[in-house]
């Protein structure tokens, strides 16, 4: 027995510190996940559970089956292999998760991980400063060489560890566990507006929009969540220049829209995501381009046509920027079949978590989070990415039921 027990806590270790690393390094994560997989054999036949057997499990290797047969059949999978393998991350996550049993620790190391990672980005801006006397956190190349992650990914793991936060601090009974859920949510959302996060900021005081709409459901004391996300935003919109330069709000009405077709490049991308799929010589309505890879190749020819700037055209052919919108980045790759797939993963994952967790607001601002997220960025080509989605199957499993009634008594 004594072993048994053994081998689950070191089982809970391993999930608590992979989530713990997933802000703060990109090769920590594979070793711990590497040391899991054997683990995960063992619990999988000693506790009977068969997480195989459900289809909320079983669909992420669907849905990446179907991109190895698709890039195999287009002849693109010699191109593919890389994201492919960085996709496989999230088909083990779900296994794994599945069988974690301590989702209360899970919790408080992911926060724990945010902030180490918010304190050595602090560090590396306060010598940048002392070394420069300004912040890069306008429209700098400077930036994502500072943060320990790239802004936008930076922003994003702020919002969870924020959502987290907040929920431990209305749902805990302990007055210490509050204060220091209470501290964690004020760094992260202060983060992300000392970083100029732009769908970070948006995402918050939308979380914050639907918790103020939801007031009749709310104690009075968490009224102060959406008023200080709102008020907050509201005077860093005003008198912050970075945040005034990320959202180029400077000029009138007719200048802030024209800096922003200029200087935004997703006003650019995207255009030209739908231009190949209108006329793009190799795109097939069904099943795309075949790839990933082949998506980027034919938006580059796209930029190299459609933009008339020689110093822009250059940048955007340097750069190779891909779609930034995971949903038109799939349709692009793998047509509707794919893009169908996908989004009835999510579909999925929603109903499984509306099931599962009796603290729905939590959940469904989590949900927010990632479809805001993956509404800019091609979340699934980053390894941090596919962790992050990976991080779904923890919260799909009823992680905001853990205070539901009192504290659990381990940590």
């Amino acid at each position: 027995m004594g072993i048994k027990l053994n081998k689950d806590e070191v089982y809970n270790w391993l999930c608590s510190l992979l989530l713990f690393f997933i802000p703060l390094s990109t090769a920590i994560p594979n070793l711990i996940l590497l040391l899991m997989l054997p683990l995960f054999v063992w619990k999988v036949k000693e506790t009977g559970v068969r997480p195989f057997n459900e289809i909320t499990y079983m669909f992420p290797p669907i849905l990446l089956f179907f991109f190895f047969l698709n890039s195999i059949l287009r002849g693109e999978f010699h191109n593919e292999i890389d994201i492919l393998l960085r996709m496989g991350i999230i088909v083990i996550l779900f296994f794994v998760f599945s069988l974690a049993t301590n989702i209360q620790r899970l919790l408080y190391f992911f926060v724990l991980g945010v902030q180490c990672s918010i304190l050595v980005s602090g560090i590396n801006t306060l010598d940048f400063f002392i070394h420069t006397g300004e912040l890069p956190f306008g429209n700098t190349g400077y930036v994502n060489e500072i943060l320990l992650l790239e802004r936008p990914y930076m922003g994003f793991v702020c919002v969870l560890s924020t959502i987290i936060s907040w929920y431990i601090f209305f749902e805990s009974k302990k007055k210490k566990i509050k204060i220091v859920f209470l501290v964690s949510s004020f760094l992260s959302v202060f983060f992300i507006l000392f970083i100029s996060a732009r769908m970070s900021l948006l995402t918050l005081l939308i979380v914050g929009g639907i918790g103020a709409l939801c007031l009749r459901r709310m104690k009075r004391r968490k009224l102060w969540v959406p008023l200080v996300l709102i008020t907050a935003f509201t005077i860093f919109l005003l008198s912050g220049d970075s945040i005034k330069e990320r959202f180029y709000l400077n000029g009138s009405v007719t200048e802030i829209v024209s800096t922003m077709k200029n200087y935004e490049p997703r006003f650019t991308i995207w255009p030209c995501s739908f231009d190949v799929m209108e006329r793009g010589s190799g795109y097939s309505k069904a099943f795309g381009l075949g790839g990933f890879g082949m998506a980027v190749t034919y938006l580059v020819d796209c930029y190299n046509t459609s933009i008339e700037n020689p110093s822009k055209r250059e940048y955007y052919n340097t750069k190779k920027f891909n779609s930034h919108n995971q949903f038109i980045d799939i349709l692009l790759s793998h047509g509707w079949v794919g893009l169908f797939l996908f989004i009835l993963l999510i579909i999925i994952i929603i109903l499984k978590g509306v099931k599962e967790d009796r603290n729905r607001f939590w959940f469904w601002s989590v949900i927010i989070a990632f479809l805001c997220f993956l509404t800019v960025e091609n979340m699934l080509h980053r390894q941090l990415g596919c962790y992050a989605f990976g991080m779904l199957a923890i919260f799909m499993n009823g992680a905001f039921n853990v205070y539901s009634g009192k504290d659990l008594p381990t940590v």
